[in-house]
């Protein structure tokens, strides 16, 4: 029987589970939000901002999170062939979704994953790969990077 690697298991879990994929950070502050945007746009990812539907350019501050009637804020971020998105629900929890059939190959992680040490190194906090959930911190991760910017497959 042949080995697969831990990256080669996390690729079938994904498609095989099916559902959203979430990347996130637990007890997060604006500043945390504003460093992770920083840090991201310094490592040249595509991102996109829209307010309502409409492109608009990114002016974080605390009215950007919080679902409501009166408008609705958007960040897609562009990591290989996947797209990551954040609708800003709360200052407290960084939380980023995609499609798991777009982490489809052993490329396709490497991006995710550096993806992750950028959030990472931007925040000094643990970055969690996990099923997308109503509490994030309690289920099982498939995957995170810690503070040091090393990166684990469960």
């Amino acid at each position: 029987m042949r080995k697969i690697s831990k990256e080669a298991s996390l690729v079938q879990r994904l498609t095989q589970e099916g559902g959203v994929v979430e990347i996130c950070v637990e007890s997060t502050t604006l500043q945390d939000w504003r460093a992770v945007i920083s840090g991201l746009r310094a490592s040249g990812y595509l991102m996109k901002y829209s307010l309502d539907g409409e492109q608009a350019v990114l002016d974080l501050s605390e009215d950007t999170f919080g679902k409501s009637f009166d408008s609705v804020h958007s960040l897609e971020v562009y990591v290989g062939s996947q797209v990551w998105v954040t609708d800003f629900v709360e200052v407290s929890l960084i939380d980023f979704q995609c499609s798991p059939r777009l982490i489809s190959n052993h490329a396709e992680i490497q991006h995710m994953s550096q993806f992750m040490r950028t959030i990472a190194a931007s925040v000094h906090k643990v970055v969690v790969c996990a099923p997308e959930s109503v509490h994030p911190g309690k289920g099982i991760p498939y995957a995170w990077v810690d503070e040091d910017g090393v990166f684990t497959v469960r």
